[in-house]
């Protein structure tokens, strides 16, 4: 008898499990924070969930994904986040504060010029109890 590699996990186990996605998967706001924490690049995102999908069994005629799909509820879903991150700000905001702010000259390096330079501007705001390691309000 030959030698077989063991199969990870309890051998109670079935091999596979159901899954249900959306038919507009890239509206997954997980999937969208979680691309944007591992700096993803739409095309990455896009190639990443059809290959998951794919891998699964899943015809991907019947989902909604493509790369401007993808970029359209990445910049939704940054959006509500932001708006909500605001909304908590504003109802419990710090008795004192103080006001930082860092200007960088970054290359762009994923936008639709590569190479080229532009500066960033990051704004952020601190103040105990609430904000002791600082809030950041903007960036652009």
């Amino acid at each position: 008898m030959d030698y077989q590699q063991p199969r990870p996990g309890c051998s109670h186990h079935q091999g596979t499990v159901t899954l249900t996605f959306p038919r507009r998967v890239m509206e997954c706001v997980d999937i969208c924070s979680t691309a944007d924490r591992l700096g993803l690049s739409d095309n990455q995102v896009t190639a990443l969930v059809s290959a998951t999908l794919k891998a699964g069994g899943a015809d991907l005629d019947k989902f909604v994904i493509s790369t401007s799909t993808t970029r359209r509820n990445r910049m939704l879903t940054r959006y509500h986040i932001s708006q909500e991150y605001m909304a908590a700000f504003s109802e419990d905001p710090p008795k004192y504060a103080a006001l930082h702010w860092d200007g960088k000259m970054l290359r762009d390096v994923l936008g639709s010029n590569p190479g080229t330079t532009s500066e960033t501007l990051a704004v952020l705001v601190s103040g105990p109890p609430a904000y002791p390691e600082g809030k950041l309000l903007e960036y652009q």
